[in-house]
């Protein structure tokens, strides 16, 4: 005894286009909302976002890294490497940091190297030293 081709087909053609509706329902997203792009203006004065290294060749007691008025990252007793994530307000394409650090007495001069990650721009990084127990300088960074 044998079925019809029509007895085996229809089933099998079933099994398939149900087959097909699960897969088109996982790999159908909704669509992406689209990001409204924010004036010039809005982007400087927010910053973009950054991730900026810090690196002591020995502990600092406190250190803070500040962009004008706007303190970015301040820290007591941090780490000789530190990772931290901000927002970089950027003058055309530079940046002017100000780094302040303190060591216990008995500190050599130290070196402090920033490096800045900033998005959609290439890494730069700058070395300063300290002259005795404290540092405070000006680190500048620029991008073509």
């Amino acid at each position: 005894m044998t079925s019809s081709p029509l007895r085996q087909f229809f089933p099998a053609l079933a099994g398939a286009v149900l087959l097909g509706l699960a897969l088109y329902k996982m790999t159908s997203g909704t669509p992406a909302e689209q990001a409204v792009p924010h004036p010039a203006q809005e982007t400087a004065a927010q910053g973009v976002p950054t991730v900026i290294t810090v690196k002591c060749a020995h502990r600092p007691r406190n250190i803070s890294i500040a962009s004008g008025d706007a303190v970015l990252w301040k820290a007591e007793n941090p780490r000789l490497h530190e990772e931290v994530e901000c927002r970089l307000p950027l003058k055309g394409s530079s940046a002017t940091l100000t780094v302040s650090a303190q060591w216990p007495e008995g500190t050599p001069d130290t070196p402090v190297t920033l490096e800045l990650e900033p998005e959609g721009r290439q890494a730069a990084s700058v070395t300063r030293w300290s002259f005795g127990p404290s540092l405070n300088d000006t680190y500048s960074f620029s991008w073509k």
